[in-house]
């Protein structure tokens, strides 16, 4: 809101100093920062996407994940996240959104290989010990 109070204010300086002659000001910093409120926005919305669809995969059951689906969808968001302005390679945000999705494409295929079902109790204590994670059999297993 602020940053549209501050156009309109520099449109209105620019009109007076065309009407006297005047050296026109170009309005650098409230450009600059309307460009950096887009990048945000669409940083935003993409993380959103993302991050929201990174947990709601850890609450699937892993025998209903389909992991060419899941695979492809990940792939995607690498490439979008590859694919936003230069500029944000720069925030921490960016890096933390990218390093998120390539450590999921890293896990996958290791969490996929879970599901093999000749995989047996001996299989899990072996992990666990050397996981050192808490894992009960017994009850479905997700990503989280």
């Amino acid at each position: 809101l602020q940053v549209q109070f501050f156009e309109a204010s520099l449109e209105k300086l620019q009109r007076r100093q065309q009407l006297f002659q005047v050296g026109v000001c170009a309005g650098g910093p409230i450009r600059e920062c309307r460009e950096d409120l887009r990048l945000l926005k669409q940083f935003w919305d993409l993380a959103t996407v993302v991050l929201s669809q990174l947990e709601a995969w850890n609450t699937l059951p892993l025998q209903a994940i389909d992991g060419e689906q899941l695979e492809d969808q990940a792939k995607t968001f690498a490439a979008m996240v590859r694919g936003l302005d230069k500029r944000m390679r720069e925030w921490e945000a960016y890096r933390g959104l990218s390093l998120a999705v390539k450590n999921f494409l890293v896990c996958l295929p290791l969490i996929l290989n879970l599901r093999n079902p000749a995989i047996q109790d001996r299989h899990w204590q072996e992990l666990v010990g050397q996981t050192h994670a808490v894992v009960d059999v017994s009850k479905p297993l997700t990503l989280a």
